[in-house]
């Protein structure tokens, strides 16, 4: 094959692939096209019965498992007992509720719950930068042995000389609202710590995936139960019974006013957490 022969069957080539990139991209553009105006579609359809989104619906497609949890045995706590209180998981008063307490510190297991309790004041925060306060928090929980997942703050919250922040176990980068901790602080020294046993939990995630309903199918099908303003839309898990063995996907819609539903991200039903 002589070289002039060559050259044209390469400059074919180039051309063949500039037609199929070109077409790969103007399909891009027109899915992306369809996406824009159908969330436009959906937000003037919400609107009309009342229902304002501030912002984007997230666009999420893809399948996701359950969430179970394997309880850890009893000295496993050892860690956390003692960087918390000082003392041995043995040195343990009561026995349904174990508790732990030296030095005016104290930690108690409470069926699904945990209180830890802190008169001592020597845990400071800077609640007047809430950027530092968040890093210190942050810093704390795996200090003390908490855990080694990552949280994400939820609501920090200031009533006189009271601060309370909430936060949110996370796992693969979505929110477990079932897993929180909450810390008060007075006066800039932490005073109180409630929190999900769950936290100190192994995560299992399922093999078996499902598909995730579209926020869109959701808000759409359930405007009885959205109306006002809608700040935001989340995708995490949630256990909707403490007898059920799954954290299940939802979708987390907040309103402007403060309330906070929840949506089986598989079925699209209104998880009901009263009963």
């Amino acid at each position: 094959m002589d070289w002039a022969r060559a050259k044209n069957i390469i400059l074919i080539l180039l051309v063949l692939l500039n037609i199929f990139l070109f077409i790969n991209v103007m399909n891009v553009k027109s899915s992306f096209t369809v996406t824009k105006q159908y969330q436009k579609n959906v937000k003037q359809a919400l609107e009309s019965s009342g229902v304002i989104v501030a912002g984007n619906i997230p666009d999420y497609n893809g399948q996701l498992g359950r969430i179970s949890y394997i309880e850890k045995e009893s000295e496993e706590f050892q860690e956390v007992v003692k960087k918390l209180t000082g003392l041995d998981y043995t040195d343990a008063s009561g026995s349904e509720e174990p508790y732990w307490e030296n030095e005016r510190k104290r930690l108690q297991f409470l069926g699904n719950v945990f209180v830890y309790t802190d008169k001592t004041g020597a845990d400071i925060f800077n609640i007047e930068d809430e950027k530092k306060l968040n890093k210190q928090i942050i810093k704390w929980i795996r200090a003390k042995g908490l855990s080694n997942r990552n949280f994400t703050k939820k609501s920090i919250v200031e009533n006189g000389n009271i601060v309370t922040a909430e936060y949110i176990q996370q796992y693969s980068k979505l929110p477990l609202f079932s897993n929180k901790l909450i810390f008060t602080i007075e006066d800039s020294k932490l005073t109180r710590v409630d929190g999900s046993m769950r936290i100190f939990y192994d995560l299992k995630h399922s093999k078996q995936k499902d598909e995730i309903i579209s926020p869109n199918i959701v808000l759409l099908t359930s405007r009885d139960k959205v109306q006002g303003v809608i700040n935001s839309i989340v995708l995490g898990y949630l256990r909707p019974k403490n007898e059920e063995l799954y954290d299940v996907p939802v979708w987390q819609v907040i309103l402007h006013s403060g309330n906070e539903l929840f949506f089986n991200a598989y079925t699209g039903e209104y998880v009901n957490l009263s009963h």
